[in-house]
This record gives C-alpha cells, sequence and structure tokens, in this order.
C-alpha cells in the first residue's frame, strides 16, 4: 500500500493542481472545470480528492480523482496520477477511498471509463473488480475514441453504514 494521505479539493488548489496535474491545460480551463466540482461538493453530489505523499512538508498533489452521485449510480471519472506516480498503487488506493465514499453514500453500483487506448487503466480497473459493461464513442481532445464503461457492484449497504438524511444530522 503506497503511502499517501488524500483530502477533498479546495479552492485554493487550482493553481497547484493545473501545474502538476494538468500543465498542458489553460489555468482558466482547468479553474472552470474545478469551481464546478466545487459547486457539486457543497451541493453533496461529488467528492473530489487529492492524493499527497505522507509526511511530505510541502507536497505537491501526486492523484486526483473524483466520484459523482447520479441518481442510481456513482461515477468515478478524472483520475489521473502524476507520470513519476504511475505503477505505485496511487490510482488503486484513491479509487478505493472512493469507492468507500460510495458506500458511504449507500451507491450499490459504481462505474468508471476508460479510453481503449487506455490499456493500463482498463487492466487496473478489472483488477479492482470492475467489468466491462458498454463502450461509447467521445471525444477526449484529439478525436473521437471508444471509451469502456466498467461497473461495480456492491452489496446493499446496511441501514446504519448509509448516510445520515436531514432530520438526523441535525
Amino acid at each position: 500500500q503506497p503511502r499517501v494521505e488524500f483530502r477533498p479539493l479546495r479552492l485554493a488548489d487550482i493553481p497547484q493542481l493545473q501545474q502538476v496535474l494538468w500543465p498542458d491545460h489553460a489555468l482558466d480551463f482547468v479553474a472552470d472545470y474545478l469551481n464546478n466540482v466545487l459547486m457539486q461538493m457543497a451541493n453533496g453530489r461529488a467528492l473530489s480528492l487529492i492524493a499527497f505523499a505522507a509526511g511530505s512538508a510541502l507536497p505537491d498533489p501526486v492523484a486526483y480523482g473524483q466520484i459523482t452521485r447520479w441518481p442510481h449510480i456513482a461515477e468515478i471519472s478524472d483520475l489521473i496520477v502524476t507520470p513519476a506516480q504511475r505503477s505505485h498503487g496511487i490510482g488503486a488506493a484513491i479509487i478505493a477511498e472512493l469507492i468507500a465514499s460510495a458506500d458511504r453514500w449507500g451507491m450499490t453500483e459504481i462505474e468508471i471509463g476508460a479510453a481503449l487506448s487506455n490499456p493500463r487503466a482498463l487492466a487496473l480497473y478489472r483488477r479492482l473488480g470492475f467489468h466491462d459493461a458498454r463502450t461509447v464513442l467521445i471525444d477526449l481532445g484529439s478525436g473521437t475514441e471508444p471509451v469502456i464503461y466498467l461497473t461495480l457492484s456492491r452489496a446493499t449497504p446496511h441501514e446504519s453504514d448509509a448516510p445520515p438524511s436531514l432530520s438526523e444530522a441535525g
């Protein structure tokens, strides 16, 4: 298990995330996208996590991932690990954290997509128990390509594992 720490995305993280994880995208583009994610987080529809190397005094992010709650499924998306940290278990660790969030939400189906041109991601998702569900053609920025969506079924959560209702939360 890699030594990483996770915390939710914050507005102040955006410039550093753009520099470290999305250097090929303009800051305005990344800021617009992540501000939308922050709004979804505030509404309880999403969670975005940043992974940092454990124990670093001024750590740079090493990974990012998010999960969005839809009516009948939770979707993990925008998973990215810095090139230097790939193949060290960080992707699997952040996916495990996001799955735990879906469990807390009471979701029983989780979905994740990967371009067919990314066999390493597909292999990881399959190794983590996801199963191929459908293929969709999507323009990921350099033309249309097939994206495989995989799903993971979770046991129906016990009532005590479900998130509190608004009346229970106080």
